[in-house]
């Protein structure tokens, strides 16, 4: 798989990648349980800080609404 499009920020890829079958995926937030329909991959060092532009080292799952709050509080820093 051509790790460019990790860079670029293409979501599916990206959510591909933080998905594993093998392994129950679960909420960096919350600590739930994922289903693949209800989750973002975030940015732990925000774009807005330099997080652009990175490899999955810089994804984390997290539910919409966790997604949301992490926002604010980077928002907020």
């Amino acid at each position: 798989m051509n790790l460019w499009w990790v860079v670029k920020g293409n979501t599916q890829i990206v959510r591909f990648l933080l998905y594993d079958e093998n392994d129950k995926i679960y909420c960096r937030g919350c600590g739930l349980d994922l289903y693949l329909e209800t989750w973002h991959a975030d940015h732990i060092i925000p774009v807005h800080k330099g997080g652009g532009g990175c490899t999955i080292d810089n994804f984390q799952p997290l539910y919409v609404h966790c997604h949301k709050e992490k926002t604010k509080l980077d928002l907020k820093k």
